[in-house]
């Protein structure tokens, strides 16, 4: 686990020396009547967790004191501190649930005492300790230790995997949390010499570490932390400068961040975060706003840099730049791999290839990528009523067209999140429908577009096709149908905040959202009839929402009613190319389709719907329009 620290040839020589003499001083302590420093008394188990957190804290403490007399003016070093507070609630916590012990990171040239600051923002590392030596007490630790962490992402945006420690009774282990896997080391014993020595060993270790090999991301930097004023009150809002490497120029550009429209709120994955920010020399100035997303991709060795969503983007924008449809597609500013100290990419590797044959760990390959773009989009809770609504989804659609027609792209995952509302003009008052997000767009052109073992799209929107991963093409049908649960989904439970249904009706539409297979089962049911359609879907409307209405039949109907596919339920007679009567047939060597199933049937008519649906939505946005000029 110390190999994760990877210090420096020189550095490894301070540290060996710093541990050395603290661990030596720390037994004589030991070997001593004084009563000065209780951690001496460190308890076995079964004593209160409480009792334990002071012995760990005093124990931090004495080796923080010792790292800073030895190290003060030594270049790249920190001290690791306990926070004050113990069994407490970081201010900055959004549920009532409490820490034991929290650590920090603290400049050498500050007091060596415990912080009184113990918020999410600051935290270097969380210490979750149990009373009892057993399975279930361990198990225990790690999982709270896991759910705890997760709000260090969410109020961090500098933070690419991160350390904590679990303490039961007298045992201590650490534990490195990246992206798809937990490290955890040997356990460390306090009551016995050698465990002592390798809680010193590490705790120093962490003070001589380099920022990246703590967890921390060097392209961004902290700049100041304010006190500002939002609907919920007084919250603190930390500021970064963020260095984005474009691949194309081989240049970096620096922003400044605004606000996090998307947080990274999860322990493992993508860690996905969605950033507002301006130029660093153009702060003050709102019209030079971009969007960041920085997030850690999975890489295929044989994947083709022009398949990746940093390519998907820079062919839009070649291809549609001229097109006059600006404000419907994301333009991309900046966009590559993510260096650090301007040179390393970040990836997988760069975090864990100091451990021995870290490869045999059978951790997934992830590389850390920033893409820049603009413009920036709004919710489409900003929108007044369903005329808005409405005329948002043609323009997202309009551009979802030009990405199949113009720029062979499919996008694969149409939903709520995935457009954005754009307003132009004097008063902003120009609307236009911004479809972003290509993370699970696939070029058309000669791909293989048949399912794969990881579903694309986002509950409840995506396409029976794609929740049952059918064995067929994915194309533009799935995203049309996308876009009928939208319209569905948003007709159901309302456009703007006044309209708001209850998320807790037990209506049909709920089954959408959940597990993928009933999901799809009860898709199945209600898609296969206008009538079922009306009566388990379009009932529990809004009754305000008729253009809606209108819209979501007029998809249905083009989508699941077109003639020689009707339906969405397998047929129970037997067509002449049905599956068993091709076994009396010749081989091929080709997949043989079950054709009873209207939604394979229906991707020969791919085209001809697809003009249908195009139309029809051309319709309701010429209705929206003339509604709201009136």
């Amino acid at each position: 686990m110390l190999a994760m620290t990877n210090p420096t040839r020189t550095t490894k020589k301070q540290i060996t020396k710093t541990v050395g003499e603290i661990a030596s001083e720390m037994e004589d302590i030991f070997s001593s009547d004084s009563d000065r420093y209780k951690f001496t008394e460190w308890p076995g188990t079964d004593s209160l967790e409480r009792v334990i957190y002071g012995y760990f804290s005093g124990f931090v403490l004495f080796v923080a004191e010792r790292v800073k007399e030895r190290h003060l003016n030594t270049s790249g070093w920190q001290m690791v501190l306990p926070s004050r507070l113990t069994d407490y609630k970081p201010s900055d916590s959004n549920t009532a649930e409490r820490l034991d012990v929290s650590l920090f990171l603290e400049d050498m040239h500050k007091e060596a005492a415990a912080l009184k600051e113990s918020d999410y923002a600051d935290m270097f590392a969380i210490v979750e300790v149990k009373r009892r030596d057993s399975s279930a007490e361990i198990n225990n630790a790690l999982s709270r230790l896991f759910y705890y962490s997760q709000n260090i992402y969410i109020n961090q945006l500098n933070r690419r995997f991160l350390w904590g420690l679990t303490i039961w009774g007298s045992h201590v282990r650490a534990e490195v949390m990246v992206h798809d896997k937990v490290l955890v080391s040997s356990t460390m014993d306090i009551r016995k010499a050698e465990g002592r020595k390798q809680l010193v060993s590490l705790l120093v270790h962490w003070s001589a570490c380099s920022t990246e090999r703590l967890g921390y991301d060097p392209s961004m930097r902290r700049r100041e932390l304010t006190r500002v004023a939002d609907f919920h009150g007084a919250i603190d809002k930390t500021i970064y400068d963020i260095d984005c490497y474009d691949d194309a120029t081989g240049k970096t550009r620096t922003y400044t961040t605004i606000r996090t429209i998307l947080e990274a709120s999860c322990l493992f994955g993508r860690h996905t975060r969605t950033i507002i920010a301006r130029p660093e020399d153009a702060i003050g100035d709102s019209s030079q706003e971009v969007v960041i997303k920085d997030a850690w991709a999975h890489y295929n060795a044989n994947e083709d840099y022009m398949r990746n969503e940093i390519g998907l983007l820079r062919t839009v924008h070649e291809t549609l730049k001229d097109r006059q449809l600006d404000f419907i597609y994301p333009k991309l500013e900046v966009g590559g791999t993510v260096k650090l100290n301007g040179a390393t990419d970040d990836t997988t590797a760069a975090i864990l290839n100091t451990l021995d044959k870290w490869e045999t760990l059978k951790i997934p390959f992830r590389v850390h990528r920033r893409i820049v773009t603009t413009p920036v989009g709004h919710s489409m809770k900003v929108l007044a009523d369903e005329n808005e609504l409405v005329i948002v989804l043609a323009e997202a659609m309009r551009c979802h067209q030009a990405l199949v027609n113009d720029c062979g792209i499919l996008h694969r995952d149409i939903s709520l999140g995935n457009i954005l509302v754009v307003g132009t003009g004097p008063n902003h008052d120009e609307l236009h429908g911004l479809l972003i997000d290509l993370d699970s767009a696939i070029r058309t052109d000669g791909v293989e577009r048949t399912a794969g073992a990881e579903r694309s799209g986002t509950l409840p929107y995506m396409s029976i096709a794609n929740l049952e991963n059918l064995d067929m093409d994915r194309t533009a049908l799935d995203d049309w149908e996308s876009l009928l649960y939208v319209v569905c989904w948003v007709a159901t439970y309302g456009v703007v905040s006044e309209d708001r249904r209850d998320p807790n009706d037990d209506i049909a539409i709920k089954l959408w959202n959940g597990d993928e297979a009933k999901a799809a089962r009860a898709k199945r049911g209600h898609m296969h009839s206008s009538d079922v359609f009306e009566d388990d879907i379009t009932k529990d409307f809004l009754p305000q929402y008729k253009l809606l209405k209108f819209l979501a039949e007029g998809l249905h109907k083009r989508l699941f009613l077109y003639p020689g596919c009707e339906g969405s339920r397998f047929n129970s007679t037997m067509d002449e190319d049905d599956p068993l009567l091709n076994l009396l047939k010749p081989s091929k060597n080709e997949k043989s389709l079950p054709s009873s199933d209207p939604l394979l049937k229906r991707s020969k008519y791919m085209n001809e719907i697809v003009s249908e649906l195009s139309k029809y939505l051309a319709l309701a946005e010429k209705v929206a329009r003339a509604k709201l000029a009136n």
